[in-house]
Parts: structure tokens; sequence; C-alpha cells
């Protein structure tokens, strides 16, 4: 599924989550999100407009389902984004390059407690 907008720069002020309805206890998980293209968001062709322009940026986490809505707000989620950046506990730091259209971004999670790299 792929979400698309009408009008051209129509998601450009559009902010979404999705959580998913079962949690994961055990084993090892891995989930991709590609980045099929990347727009620029329409600017204000007069220039009159005093806020910063919108931007696109994905985020690709994990949570429990306690955590805020947010994902990163708390010790309880964290995040990898499309400017190379990790976030947890509200505390961002950049660790890749930045992603951009036709990239895939991967999670991986380990909770096998035989793995020799459990918990990561």
């Amino acid at each position: 599924k792929m979400l698309t907008p009408l009008t051209d720069g129509g998601l450009q002020y559009f902010l979404a989550g999705a959580r998913a309805n079962v949690g994961i206890t055990s084993m090892r998980y891995m989930f991709e999100v590609k980045i099929v293209e990347v727009m620029t968001p329409a600017e204000d062709p007069a220039g009159k407009s005093k806020m910063p322009p919108p931007r696109n940026l994905l985020r690709v986490g994990l949570a429990t389902a306690g955590s805020s809505l947010f994902i990163g707000d708390d010790e309880n989620s964290f995040y990898f984004d499309t400017e190379g950046a990790y976030a947890h506990n509200k505390e961002k730091k950049v660790v890749a390059q930045k992603f951009s259209g036709g990239d895939v971004m991967a999670v991986v999670v380990n909770l096998d407690t035989s793995s020799q790299n459990s918990d990561s």
C-alpha cells in the first residue's frame, strides 16, 4: 500500500503514525520501509510567509504499548529518521547519512535469548 496526495504538496503538513496491534515478545523481527519518492514541498511564491518551510521526514522505529503516540518522545520508544538520526527519550543524534528516494530503511529486533546478540 502507498499513501499519495490528491494534489501537489498535499501532504506537506501531514503528521501520521501507525501502530501494530500485535506485540513482539521473542525471536527476531525485521521490517522495511522503502522511500519511493521525495518531493520538495510547495513554497510561497511571494515569499511573505514568516513560517519555516515544511520538510519531509520519515521516522521508523518501535514502541511499547504504553508509550507516547509520538515515537521517540519517551523512554519506551526509539526511531531512526530520514535525516540519519537515532532518537530515544527525546535525545537525538546523527548516526548515519541521510536517506532519500529509492532507499530502504530496515529495523531489526533480536529478542532471541539464545542468540549472541540478544536484546539488540
